[in-house]
């Protein structure tokens, strides 16, 4: 009998066992949640126009993570 693997989930890390080798996300409130922050991040870089407004969200990103 094969020894299943857990992975931490993608989004909160918990721990779990995927059902299939494609599952990153432990449920489907994380999956959504993974979802809704890929979409944002895509709308913003959508908007970027400019080298300068790209470096000024660098800066705004390195904030959001040291907080």
């Amino acid at each position: 009998m094969s020894e299943e693997k857990q992975i931490s989930c993608a989004w909160c890390n918990e721990l779990f066992t995927p059902h299939r080798k494609n599952h990153v996300t432990c449920s489907n409130n994380c999956c959504v949640k993974r979802y809704q922050q890929k979409q944002a991040i895509r709308s913003l870089l959508f908007k970027i126009k400019d080298p300068t407004q790209l470096a000024a969200m660098e800066v705004f990103a390195v904030a959001l993570i040291d907080d």
